[in-house]
């Protein structure tokens, strides 16, 4: 299952899936040539964001996550049409399918021969078959509906126990993802943003004028910028999520509640490690050089700073020999994260951060000229790991190992006893401690035991010179504690 998005055309409705509609692909999986395209939409009803698929010899189930539904498809009637198609045997009711090319196009292909059930659920996602009943996981909800497949009804919800209050993040997670909140349940947010980062088109919205193409935004670091889009037409990331409802999701009745949550959900958001790191989570020594770079020969670091590596400052200069690009100026867009945002300039014209750089230096960037491939290749290897890695700590020296022992006496029946508790420190658990006294160089008291981490008490009635302490770490291994003393 996917979504296509209709990038090509300006976002000026919702009907009839003028910007999304919903499908369904068959991939012949010995060739893996695509069999046929279809849209699991209606006329007047969209399927917004489909999930899961399972089948049976003559079902199609289909998820939506979108809209809290299942699809169900005669299979059999499927497969005959796809054959008629490609066998040039069928042309559909109304004329608008005689090829396979006009199926990604036909609102009404699967029409007759699909099923709509709602489970007033939410975030309809993994679906499974069994014994004639399906199951449908609701992420959203925290539920299992069960349905049917017989009379094709749902018969109950398997509640998950899971006694979590929803918070304000996870709502706006939820919202996020809900396509009853566009007209029709064409599309969610998270249709043009999965994840809340960017699906890699480039949009014709009515922010900035028809005709002006430019890729969506990541969601990640949207209310930390200030103005945001790529020419500032928004003030902040605020008044853009409410634009955004009411001129792409077509909804002007959002609450100020769901406003409040989406808000926190996109505040919320954190980046994800780059592959680029190490195991760690530290800069690769390719990647250390590169920010070598990055803040100083490249000098990248005077626009690209701060918490997020961007600025709400526009550059005019970037497209200066290319005047068929935008030339109203550009917000110095954050960097954090950028590995999975790929392609790249708010055109999209860059597939490749290296892309980025040949952009730059042919629009008359010095800094950039001046660097050896291999710099260049280290300067990447940095933006690609920027937002998203640790910071490398020096190893601490190991505390030495130290034992406090305190010693008081008692007469007992007119001898004279010792008692000992020691306090270890910095010492592993498990590990042998021996205790010795001494009277001259003879032994004259011994005393072991495994550290628990609890202090050891011992005793003897010996007289002494000398208590001498001992560690055990392995069979034929034996060292001196040489930092301890005796509090008398």
């Amino acid at each position: 299952t996917h979504t296509i998005g209709r990038y090509w055309v300006a976002t000026t409705q919702l009907d009839r899936g003028w910007i999304y509609t919903n499908a369904i692909t068959e991939i012949d999986t010995q060739s893996g040539e695509i069999n046929a395209t279809m849209l699991l939409d209606d006329i007047d009803r969209g399927a917004g964001n489909p999930w899961g698929v399972d089948v049976t010899n003559d079902k199609l189930f289909v998820s939506i996550a979108g809209t809290g539904e299942l699809i169900i498809i005669d299979r059999e009637e499927m497969r005959s049409r796809i054959d008629g198609i490609m066998a040039g045997e069928y042309v559909s009711a109304d004329e608008s399918v005689s090829e396979i090319a006009d199926l990604p196009n036909s609102l009404t292909f699967l029409t007759d021969i699909k099923e709509r059930i709602e489970l007033d659920a939410s975030g309809t996602k993994g679906i499974a078959y069994l014994d004639g009943k399906l199951y449908a996981a609701n992420y959203y909800s925290g539920t299992i509906s069960v349905v049917n497949t017989t009379n094709n009804k749902k018969f109950r919800d398997i509640a998950l126990s899971i006694d979590v209050e929803e918070t304000d993040e996870r709502a706006g997670e939820r919202l996020w993802n809900d396509a009853t909140l566009s007209f029709g349940k064409w599309q969610s947010c998270a249709s043009c943003h999965p994840d809340a980062r960017t699906d890699g088109l480039n949009w014709d919205n009515m922010n900035d004028g028809i005709g002006v193409y430019k890729q969506a935004r990541t969601m990640l670091d949207t209310f930390r910028r200030g103005r945001v889009m790529a020419t500032g037409i928004r003030q902040d990331a605020d008044v853009a999520v409410k634009a955004g409802m009411k001129y792409i999701m077509f909804n002007a009745g959002a609450t100020a509640q769901q406003y409040s949550q989406i808000n926190k959900y996109i505040q919320s958001l954190t980046p994800l490690a780059s592959p680029m790191l190490n195991k760690n989570g530290t800069l690769t020594e390719s990647a250390k050089r590169g920010k070598e770079l990055f803040e100083g020969k490249a000098n990248c670091a005077s626009c690209h700073s701060g918490e997020i590596y961007g600025q709400d400052v526009f550059v005019y200069d970037f497209y200066k020999t290319q005047p068929e690009k935008e030339q109203r100026g550009l917000l110095i867009p954050p960097l954090r994260e950028v590995w999975r945002t790929s392609p790249y300039l708010h055109d999209g014209s860059a597939q490749t951060i290296q892309d980025v750089f040949a952009q730059k230096i042919k629009s008359g960037n010095t800094n950039l000229a001046q660097l050896t491939q291999a710099e260049l290749d280290d300067l990447e290897c940095y933006v690609l790991s920027i937002g998203t890695y640790t910071e490398e700590q020096e190893p601490e020296e190991p505390e030495d190992p130290y034992i406090e022992v305190t010693k008081t006496t008692k007469e007992v029946d007119g001898v004279t006893v010792y008692d000992f508790l020691c306090k270890p420190y910095n010492l592993d658990i498990g590990i042998k401690i021996i205790f010795s006294a001494y009277k001259g160089d003879e032994i004259v008291a011994l005393y072991s035991q495994d550290y628990t981490g609890s202090d050891i008490p011992f005793s003897f009635d010996t007289e002494y010179d000398e208590v001498r302490v001992f560690v055990w770490e392995s069979f034929g291994s034996i060292k001196p504690i040489l930092n301890f003393e005796i509090v008398e």
